[in-house]
C-alpha cells in the first residue's frame, strides 16, 4: 500500500483551474439565490426550498439529543448542521451548499493532479465540476434532506484518498477513513463503504507491518460510526428500519402468495389482513402503524421482522437480483421533477447541459460503463503506469462499494428508490469517470512517446 509522490503536480494548469473554480463557485451561488428569493405559490417557504415530512423530523432532531426516540428516526449529522445555522433554514441552504461546492473542488483538483496531460488535467476538472452541477445531485443543495450533506461527505472521502495517493505516509489515509466516518453517521447506508474499508483495513494490517497502526485507527473509526449509528437507529420509536422494512412486506412480499406464504410461516401474524392493504396502502397506512387491530403485526415486526427479513433476502438472492435490474433505471436515473413540481426548484436549462455532459441518462450504458470500468482498474496493461497499482484497485473498490451500497439501499426500502440510492449513484459515476480519464492520460501519454520516438529518424 505505498504511494509514490507525483512529480506532475505542478503541471496542473492553475489559471484554468481557477477560472474554472470561480465560474463553478457563480453557477452555485446562481442557483441558491434562485432558491432563496422564489415565491411558488404551492411551496411552504421559504424560497422555492424544498421541504417534506422527513425535513419537520430534521428540525425537531437539532434541538434534541440524538438519541431522543423521536430525533434518532433521522442520522445525526444533517441535525448537527442544522443545529449549527440556528435552525435558520435560508442559512442552513446556504451552508451545505458552501460544503457542496468545497468538496466538488477539491475533489475535481487532487484528481487533475494524478494525470500526466494538460488536456487530461483540464478535462477532468471540467467533468466533475459538471457532474456536480447535474440537475438530479444539484437539487439536494435546495433541500431540507440529508442526501446533499451525504454527497459532499462521500466526495471528501474520494478527494482524501486520492490525495493519499500522491503522498507516502499515512495520514491522508486517516483523514478519509475520518470523512467516511461522517458520512456514515450522516446516511446508514454508507456504512457498506464503511464496512468494506474496515476489510481492506484488516488486510493491510496483517501484510502490512508499517501500516499496523493505521490500518487500526481506519477501522476503529469507520467501525465506531457503523457500530455507533446502528445504535442510534435501534434508539428510534419506532427503530429507523421500521417504516422501510413495512413497506417492503407490504408492497414487494404480500402480492406473490409463494412470498407471502414464506413470511407467515416464519411467524407473521396476520397475512391476509396486511395483504388486503395493498392496492390503497398509501392512503391505509395509518391503519397498520397505528390501528389497535394490527398490534400483532407491529409488535412482530419489531421483534422479529428485521431477521426475518433478511433471512428472506439471502435465501430469495436471485428474485431480489432480478427485480434490481429490472428496476436499474430507478436506481440509475433518480426523478428531479418529484421533489421539484411544487416548490419550482429544478435547476434550468444551464445545468441541464451539465447534466448531459457528465450525468448520462442511459441505464444500460451505465451497467455498461460499470463493467468495463472494473476490467479497465483491474487490469494494468491497459496503459496504466507501473505506480498505479494502489489508485486502481482504489477505483475498483469504489466502483464495486457503489454497486453494494445502491443494492442493498434498492433491497432495504421501496419507496422513492432514486433518492435513497443516490449517494452510491453519485460514487458509481465519479469513480467511472475518474477511471476513463485517468486511462485516456495514461495511453495518450504513450501514444506520443511512441509517436515521438518513431519521428526521431538517426542521422547516417
Amino acid at each position: 500500500m505505498t504511494t509514490q509522490p507525483n512529480g506532475d503536480a505542478s503541471m496542473l494548469p492553475m489559471r484554468f483551474v481557477r477560472i474554472a473554480s470561480v465560474v463553478h463557485a457563480m453557477l452555485l451561488t446562481a442557483y441558491v439565490i434562485a432558491i432563496l428569493v422564489g415565491t411558488p405559490k404551492l411551496a411552504p417557504g421559504p424560497g422555492n426550498i424544498i421541504q417534506g415530512s422527513d425535513s419537520q423530523i430534521y428540525l425537531f432532531a437539532a434541538r434534541h439529543w440524538p438519541w431522543n426516540p423521536f430525533a434518532a428516526r433521522v442520522a445525526p449529522l444533517y441535525p448537527l448542521l442544522v443545529a449549527l445555522v440556528g435552525r435558520q433554514i435560508r442559512l442552513l441552504i446556504i451552508a451545505q451548499t458552501i460544503l457542496w461546492g468545497s468538496a466538488w473542488q477539491w475533489l475535481a483538483r487532487s484528481t487533475a493532479r494524478l494525470a500526466r496531460q494538460r488536456v487530461a488535467q483540464m478535462a477532468i476538472v471540467v467533468v466533475l465540476l459538471a457532474l456536480s452541477l447535474a440537475p438530479e445531485l444539484l437539487i439536494w443543495n435546495a433541500a431540507v434532506a440529508s442526501e446533499g450533506l451525504s454527497i459532499s461527505c462521500v466526495v471528501a472521502t474520494f478527494a482524501a484518498a486520492l490525495t493519499a495517493i500522491r503522498h507516502t505516509g499515512s495520514r491522508w489515509w486517516l483523514i478519509a477513513s475520518g470523512f467516511l466516518a461522517v458520512s456514515t453517521i450522516g446516511r446508514d447506508t454508507n456504512a457498506i463503504v464503511a464496512i468494506g474499508v474496515i476489510v481492506v483495513a484488516a488486510g493491510v494490517f496483517v501484510r502490512r507491518r508499517q501500516w499496523r497502526g493505521a490500518a487500526v485507527l481506519s477501522i476503529v473509526m469507520c467501525a465506531s460510526a457503523v457500530v455507533g449509528s446502528n445504535a442510534l437507529a435501534n434508539q428510534a420509536d419506532p427503530p429507523r428500519w421500521f417504516y422501510p422494512l413495512q413497506e417492503n412486506i407490504v408492497e414487494r412480499v404480500t402480492p406473490v402468495p409463494e412470498y407471502l406464504a414464506w413470511f407467515t410461516a416464519h411467524g407473521m401474524p396476520q397475512s391476509a389482513a396486511v395483504a388486503s392493504l395493498r392496492p390503497s396502502y398509501f392512503y391505509s397506512r395509518l391503519r397498520l402503524e397505528q390501528g389497535p387491530e394490527f398490534a400483532p403485526f407491529r409488535a412482530w415486526l419489531r421483534e422479529h421482522g428485521q431477521s426475518v427479513y433478511f433471512r428472506f433476502v439471502l435465501t430469495h438472492a436471485k428474485w431480489q437480483a432480478r427485480s434490481f435490474i429490472r428496476d436499474r433505471g430507478y436506481v440509475l436515473l433518480p426523478s428531479v421533477a418529484l421533489y421539484a413540481h411544487q416548490t419550482q426548484a429544478t435547476p434550468g436549462r444551464v445545468f441541464g447541459w451539465f447534466g448531459w455532459l457528465s450525468f448520462w441518462r442511459s441505464a444500460g450504458l451505465m451497467w455498461g460503463w460499470a463493467a468495463l470500468g472494473i476490467i479497465a482498474g483491474a487490469v494494468g496493461r491497459l496503459g496504466w503506469r507501473r505506480d498505479d497499482r494502489t489508485l486502481r484497485w482504489m477505483l475498483v473498490f469504489a466502483v464495486a462499494t457503489a454497486a453494494l451500497h445502491a443494492f442493498v439501499a434498492y433491497v432495504g426500502d421501496y419507496f422513492e428508490v432514486g433518492r435513497h440510492t443516490l449517494t452510491a449513484n453519485m460514487q458509481l459515476r465519479v469513480a467511472l469517470w475518474i477511471i476513463t480519464l485517468l486511462i485516456v492520460d495514461r495511453n495518450f501519454g504513450r501514444i506520443k512517446t511512441v509517436s515521438s520516438s518513431a519521428g526521431s529518424i538517426p542521422q547516417v
